[in-house]
């Protein structure tokens, strides 16, 4: 479940020309936020949410996925390609949702009703770290 972020987030070591959007300095925000510290979460709550509720997490094609948007949410906000910039945050923005779904739907199966907060935290955490920034 998580080895695909710990990989993920490490991708990122600065031999690469960047010309990000919103520059240098806000990328790098950013992806400290969105990039390293989602990853971690999702790395985290993929795991944890097995233990909770004894189902198996994501494998596979799902989680090939979930990797997928992560990471293509990291390429677009690198590389914007002429892309306006409502759809560039807008991808980035929807992985910690998703996650989040993802997360509520094994615990509610397992009924498993405490743990759901946490569903809450993924889904409102985009929009309180993105008015830090």
């Amino acid at each position: 479940m998580w080895r695909p972020y710990w990989c993920g987030w490490g991708f990122w070591h600065g031999t690469i020309l960047l010309r990000p959007y919103g520059g240098l300095v806000f990328w790098h925000q950013h992806e400290m936020l969105f990039g390293f510290a989602a990853a971690v979460v999702a790395g985290f709550l993929l795991t944890a949410v097995r233990n909770w509720t004894g189902l198996p997490s994501l494998s596979g094609v799902p989680l090939l996925g979930l990797v997928v948007l992560w990471l293509l949410g990291r390429v677009l906000m690198a590389f914007p390609m002429g892309l306006p910039g409502w759809l560039l945050l807008a991808v980035d923005l929807v992985f910690l949702p998703v996650v989040a779904i993802v997360m509520a739907r094994m615990v509610i199966t397992a009924k498993r009703w405490r743990n759901l907060i946490l569903y809450l935290c993924c889904c409102y955490l985009p929009r309180l770290i993105w008015r830090c920034t």
